[in-house]
């Protein structure tokens, strides 16, 4: 009860400066397909979600986007197309103007947006629900209601979707029995991977952060959550910092700096010289280049299914180590070839594998070539196009 409370006015205190996109008259484009994301922070699914929406349109596609909550995204995704803001009893209200407005296919990019599926079969929609989340993340965010969430995603949505077999395992395991209208893709790769700071604009990025061309640098790129193992990133940096201060590890992501303070307390301040914390980036550019640069990407998490920034850093020939049991990600990452996976929050095995890896230029080498042979095979444009294509499938399974 305590944790529900907490985390109810975590809600409140992120929505209320972005209170008044609920005020806002909702916008409806006629025939539209509609992207419903669970809210506009700069997260992984929520960028998941905007890049659907601006890849449909890019394809002439028009696009209705909808949160059920509000957030810092809120202009990034009215870039592309209409987004409305909408909760509560307001959704059935929206979906019944939707599709008196001709709109009747409807992607749902997460569980927490699939909440509203049953809304949008009444309303005589077909919906296709991405699923990411996995079992830990689920139970933990519903508590005793996961079963229930998940056999209403089951029950009202046409075709689920799992970005690999070990998502859909874990999901499985929050009900009583296998799925049978699922499918098995891969979001693949959204974000450009051909374009990069010029050498001088990125030697001036390096030293904002007292970073050497000379540096050997352990990069990870996620939200500074207890999920995504921000206390593990810093185990391992104190560790290595102990065994040879060449090594650097740079953390980019949002929310950061209160984890970082409790954890610096925890270690103490001596332990992180070799650590440097950088805020989310929004310029591809500038993320890219520090990917390239970047000798090695330590994916801490804790559970992550199939996040993108491994895509990322294959495609511009980083290689990653991970931990076992952890996400999808362990179907590409692949010991000796594009990284290592170690056993589950081993740190120690951590901070040996990088020591072997990192200074092994011939290794290097050979991991970069396989890592971008591997993220040609995940394409974001034929993600979407196989979307838009379940749709056509489901439409003529009911007209039989």
């Amino acid at each position: 009860m305590i944790r529900l409370i907490l985390r109810t006015i975590h809600i409140i205190l992120l929505d209320l400066p972005y209170h008044w996109q609920r005020m806002m008259n909702y916008k409806i484009i006629n025939n539209s397909f509609i992207i419903v994301t669970h809210d506009l922070q700069k997260c992984g699914g929520e960028l998941l979600a905007l890049n659907i929406v601006r890849k449909l349109t890019e394809f002439n596609i028009p696009v209705t986007a909808v949160s059920l909550r509000p957030g810092i995204m809120f202009h990034d995704f009215a870039k592309y197309a209409p987004i409305n803001v909408v909760h509560g009893k307001k959704l059935s209200r929206f979906f019944s103007q939707a599709y008196k407005r001709g709109c009747r296919k409807c992607i749902c990019n997460t569980v927490i947006s699939g909440e509203i599926v049953d809304i949008l079969k009444q309303n005589g929609f077909g919906t296709v629900t991405l699923i990411h989340e996995m079992e830990k993340g689920i139970k933990g965010h519903y508590f005793k209601k996961y079963k229930k969430v998940c056999e209403m995603i089951v029950n009202n949505s046409d075709t689920i979707i799992f970005p690999s077999n070990y998502v859909k395992s874990s999901f499985e395991r929050c009900l009583d029995g296998k799925l049978s209208n699922c499918k098995i893709h891969d979001q693949g790769l959204y974000f450009p991977h051909d374009s990069y700071l010029s050498d001088e604009e990125f030697d001036d990025f390096l030293k904002q952060y007292g970073i050497n061309r000379t540096d050997n640098v352990v990069i990870n790129v996620a939200v500074g959550s207890y999920r995504k193992g921000f206390d593990l990133f810093l185990d391992v940096a104190r560790k290595m910092g102990n065994l040879d201060n060449r090594i650097k590890f740079i953390w980019v992501g949002g929310k950061a700096g209160t984890i970082y303070k409790k954890y610096v307390k925890k270690h103490g301040i001596k332990g992180f010289s070799n650590l440097i914390l950088i805020d989310y980036i929004d310029d591809i550019e500038k993320l890219n280049s520090l990917n390239k640069f970047s000798k090695i990407l330590f994916l801490s998490s804790r559970e992550d299914p199939f996040p993108a920034v491994v895509l990322n850093s294959f495609s511009v020939g980083t290689p990653v180590i991970a931990f076992a049991k952890s996400g999808g990600f362990v179907d590409i990452v692949i010991n000796d070839k594009t990284g290592y996976i170690v056993e589950p929050y081993n740190t120690d095995s951590i901070v040996d594998k990088i020591y072997e890896l990192i200074f092994d230029n011939f290794k290097l080498s050979e991991m970069e070539k396989n890592c971008i042979q591997e993220s040609k095979k995940h394409n974001f444009d034929d993600y979407c196009r196989f979307l838009i294509k379940l749709f056509e499938i489901n439409d003529k399974r009911k007209k039989y």
